[in-house]
């Protein structure tokens, strides 16, 4: 298929869905779901899963995004977290599959902040 034109630039030739499983490096995640989809490089993902009862006092991230972010780029998720009252981020760093959660104060929560509570979060990135 080709979009404005028949150059080869214009071609959509990299189309792909599929399934991801979010994870945190310190806790164990009840995954809900996590799927994407990727045209050309732009990724969009979404993820729901539950945290389980923790006090880990380490700031939360979630680990295993479908494809590494593009090295000179970064994006913002949007998210809800049941239980929390404040807005919450996820950033999505150039070069990772990672993405550190962010309060609208600037602070991390932590795995405790989250502790049994619920998280969705969707978004878009660029990818190498």
């Amino acid at each position: 298929i080709h979009i404005g034109g028949t150059a080869d630039a214009n071609a959509l030739d990299d189309y792909e869905e599929g399934t991801w499983t979010p994870a945190n490096g310190q806790v164990s995640l009840s995954v809900q779901s996590g799927i994407y989809v990727k045209v050309g490089d732009l990724v969009w993902v979404q993820a729901y899963y539950n945290m389980p009862s923790t006090s880990d006092t380490t700031g939360h991230a979630v680990t295993g995004l479908p494809f590494t972010v593009k090295a000179e780029g970064f994006s913002y998720c949007a998210t809800r977290v049941g239980g929390e009252s404040s807005q919450i981020v996820v950033q999505l760093n150039g070069s990772a599959t990672t993405g550190d959660f962010y309060k609208s104060d600037d602070t991390a929560p932590t795995n405790a902040n989250l502790s049994s509570d619920y998280v969705l979060f969707s978004g878009c990135y660029r990818t190498a």
